[in-house]
């Protein structure tokens, strides 16, 4: 994957997305496994059971492994440095919303596990923003000075 458009060896943008996937499946299951607090009014609305979660788990981790797949495929394709950047911002988009979305999913949450999860996604958001976006803005940053001086 070291076309023009990234000089970024192979093994950086799979370790990157290996990273992020890890570190949201982890964040997921812990956010799938959180304690609900709910009013306690009869019948109990349908977000306060623990199953409310179980299909925007199931959703959220099946996203996060098809893109990582996704993103390891192109990235060992030769010329597929603009599918594996495109794809590996998506899977980074997708590494930190899934926990968050689980979270949201039911209830009201108060355990102390919520912050790690938040820091989690932020985590998934800068190794994204790290491996793929700022180095492509340095690159085209860089191609256009080059014009500019000819």
């Amino acid at each position: 994957m070291t076309d023009s458009d990234s000089h970024r060896p192979r093994w950086v943008w799979l370790l990157a997305a290996g990273v992020v996937t890890a570190v949201s499946l982890v964040a997921i299951e812990r956010a799938a496994g959180l304690a609900l607090v709910c009013p306690a009014i009869a019948p109990a609305p349908a977000s306060c059971f623990s199953a409310s979660r179980d299909v925007v788990t199931v959703v959220a981790v099946a996203v996060v492994v098809v893109l990582f797949a996704a993103t390891v495929v192109a990235a060992l394709v030769p010329r597929g440095a603009r599918v594996a950047r495109g794809l590996m911002v998506t899977l980074g988009l997708a590494c930190t919303m899934g926990p968050l979305l689980t979270l949201s999913a039911s209830g009201f949450l108060v355990d102390g596990q919520v912050r790690a999860i938040v820091w989690a996604s932020a985590l998934c958001a800068a190794v994204t923003l790290a491996a793929v976006v700022i180095p492509a803005w340095a690159g085209r940053a860089r191609r256009a000075g080059r014009g500019a001086r000819r």
